[in-house]
């Protein structure tokens, strides 16, 4: 189609498109924002292109590949196909899916804001260049599921999650991390940034967090799944931690010359290891199965702690509010 594409009335007008083995193309416009085509489905083995907009009630492909720029429905778009996105995806009433691997060329947006829309990916997300492209989904009060990895083959630019539902993802690898609230972040696997993460909503996580020249910051609650490594070392970041920490497994910090900081209360966590040559710290009760803080830096006591086993404090400590220390052995090997 070397021309635009329209129907005569809203949403009514279906397109069906099967080329086998052959490329569909969409030179033009298809659909109008004010008469959106009805559902347009295109089934094709070579690589169905949508070079400009495309208005419509739905849209599906199959097949081989799908470019796509900006693309707004009334309901559901479903890519059973490799996706290559340099745009906006825009569904006001229904979920987008995608079943293959996604490759960003140019940064993208994905929002299903306007209704309670999903947004699920069942495959590897990537961009194009390292760091070059940024991902922002927004969900309203819809889900984000992402089961594949992100940023394995190139690492995407600045991805920012935007849901009141459950966001769920795995292995990231990104120039920046944010989530936002209310809702809440299950993360699997590990995170790895140039820069920062941020999480603003309630989290569950296991797995190992790194960001190389940035912060790691928990403005909600944290809960621990499984052991929790999270190394800002290389950059000399901070980590932060404003709500409470519970969860009964491992939390091993490393923050280099960055600071390690817990504005509330850490809750029947077992083995606590705080690393840092800046400053740690606890703002109120620690629980724990055991505590320790390496040489270097200093460590601030503001509250009781309570562990079954050790406390061992590598680190220059001051203690303030007078705070009482319950545990197996307790050693202060510094000033």
């Amino acid at each position: 189609f070397n021309k635009t594409v329209e129907g005569t009335n809203s949403n009514s007008q279906d397109l069906n498109l099967t080329a086998g083995t052959g490329d569909i193309t969409f030179t033009g416009a298809v659909g109008t924002n004010t008469i959106p085509l009805g559902a347009i489905t295109a089934n094709s083995g070579g690589t169905t292109s949508f070079t400009s907009t495309v208005y419509a009630k739905s849209l599906t492909t199959n097949g081989g590949q799908t470019k796509l720029n900006d693309v707004t429905t009334t309901g559901n778009q479903n890519y059973q196909n490799a996706a290559i996105i340099s745009g906006k995806l825009t569904s006001n009433q229904g979920d987008i899916n995608f079943q293959s691997p996604v490759t960003l060329q140019k940064n993208v947006a994905i929002d299903t804001s306007a209704g309670t829309g999903k947004i699920v990916f069942n495959n590897t997300v990537d961009g194009t260049t390292p760091n070059g492209q940024d991902l922002t989904l927004t969900a309203g009060t819809g889900d984000i599921t992402v089961n594949g990895a992100i940023g394995s083959n190139k690492e995407l630019g600045n991805l920012i999650f935007n849901s009141g539902g459950k966001t769920t993802f795995n292995d990231v690898k990104a120039n920046s991390l944010t989530t936002d609230r209310p809702g809440t972040t299950q993360l699997n696997g590990n995170v790895t940034t140039t820069t920062s993460q941020t999480y603003e909503d309630p989290v569950t996580v296991s797995g190992k967090l790194t960001a190389t020249q940035g912060d790691i910051s928990f403005q909600s609650s944290v809960t621990l799944q499984n052991n929790l490594a999270i190394d800002t070392s290389k950059g000399a970041a901070n980590i932060l931690f404003k709500n409470t920490v519970d969860g009964n497994n491992d939390l091993t910090l490393n923050a280099g010359n960055g600071n390690i900081t817990f504005k509330d209360a850490i809750g029947n966590i077992k083995d606590l290891k705080a690393n840092s040559t800046g400053t740690t710290t606890f703002s109120l009760t620690v629980n724990a199965q055991s505590l320790t803080t390496d040489a270097g830096g200093t460590t601030q006591l503001n509250s009781n702690v309570i562990t079954t086993g050790n406390q061992t404090y590598g680190d220059a400590v001051t203690i303030a509010n007078n705070p009482t220390l319950t545990g197996s052995d307790i050693t202060f090997n510094s000033t």
